[in-house]
């Protein structure tokens, strides 16, 4: 379930992720990495796991 809603995100999206969880970056280090500020790549990280929560919502929902 979490690789198909993976599969849903922009490849933007999937980056911040994968610094983030896999490489244990810090927001600042992904700001850095995506050319951002903190602010805005903490923004994007949070809207990332708001928009896989819902979707992985969706999926257990659906029979």
């Amino acid at each position: 379930m979490l690789s198909e809603a993976i599969k849903t995100l922009r490849p933007s999206e999937r980056k911040v992720l994968y610094l983030k969880f896999m490489q244990d970056q810090t927001d600042k280090e992904i700001a850095e990495s995506l050319g951002s500020t903190r602010q805005a790549a903490t923004k994007l990280r949070k809207k990332v796991l708001l928009k896989l929560k819902s979707h992985l919502e969706k999926l257990k929902c659906t029979p």
